[in-house]
């Protein structure tokens, strides 16, 4: 007979939990047996929690650290906004440095039209520049050192390709990497919203991940992974789009990505 994942899941876990049940129980008979009787069932059912959670403790501190930034860091403060032309424009902007995830290294297939087309939708700005390390004909990576650095005029609906040296917006959505917090129970990417011209900062987000160890015993033996290896854990938590809507009119994010396959 062949177990399927799920049913080995639940074996495990069932067994793991009658395991903590006859620590408990043992521990209270033990407490008993010495006359150790007043604070014998609090210490029995603290003995059960402690063994029972003991492989989830990462989840549970992750939790409460995921529902204390949605409850009470949602808001990041915002110092200031882009100025405007006499249309109501904006600029420039290049994200290019916030996430390459975004708009660095993507994948696409379709043509350059439906890749500009996605830009123009952008409305409020005069020009979005970013790095292109993909082939937009073909779709195949051209990588780091066959980038290309792009300007896509969204008054004249045109783009082209530029130097290194002309990449220069006057708005910049930058990140660092993910650093690891708390023994790395949690990791944090700080985004920061800048005028270049005027070298301020005019509000800052963040991103919380969560990783999971796969080599954990939670992972290993009680099978809180997928099929496919990949160990359970809880979705990342961020205010990005909340603030680049609130600083600059629409989700950068979203516009770029649609530019994935």
């Amino acid at each position: 007979m062949v177990l399927t994942y799920g049913l080995l899941f639940i074996i495990a876990n069932g067994l793991y939990l009658l395991f903590s049940i006859f620590f408990g129980v043992g521990i209270y008979l033990l407490l008993r047996k010495n006359g150790l009787t007043r604070w014998k069932g609090l210490i029995s059912t603290t003995a059960f929690l402690v063994v029972l959670l003991s492989p989830f403790y990462d989840l549970i501190i992750q939790m409460g650290i995921k529902s204390y930034y949605h409850n009470f860091k949602m808001n990041d403060t915002v110092y200031a906004y882009p100025e405007k032309d006499a249309n109501g424009k904006i600029e420039s902007l290049a994200t290019y440095k916030a996430d390459e995830n975004y708009n660095g290294i993507f994948y696409y297939k379709n043509s350059y039209k439906d890749f500009l087309d996605v830009f123009l939708k952008v409305n409020n700005f005069v020009e979005v520049k970013i790095i292109l390390n993909y082939n937009l004909d073909t779709g195949k990576y051209i990588g780091k050192y066959g980038e290309k650095f792009m300007r896509i005029n969204l008054k004249d609906k045109t783009y082209s390709v530029i130097s290194k040296n002309d990449f220069k917006a006057r708005y910049i959505v930058d990140a660092t990497n993910l650093i690891p917090e708390l023994f790395n129970i949690y990791q944090k990417k700080v985004f920061t919203f800048k005028d270049n011209r005027k070298d301020k900062v005019m509000a800052t987000a963040w991103r919380i991940e969560f990783p999971a160890d796969k080599n954990s015993f939670r992972s290993r033996y009680l099978f809180w992974k997928n099929a496919n290896g990949v160990p359970i854990c809880l979705d990342f938590i961020s205010n990005d789009k909340r603030i680049s809507e609130k600083v600059l009119g629409f989700d950068y994010r979203i516009n770029i990505s649609k530019l994935r396959g």
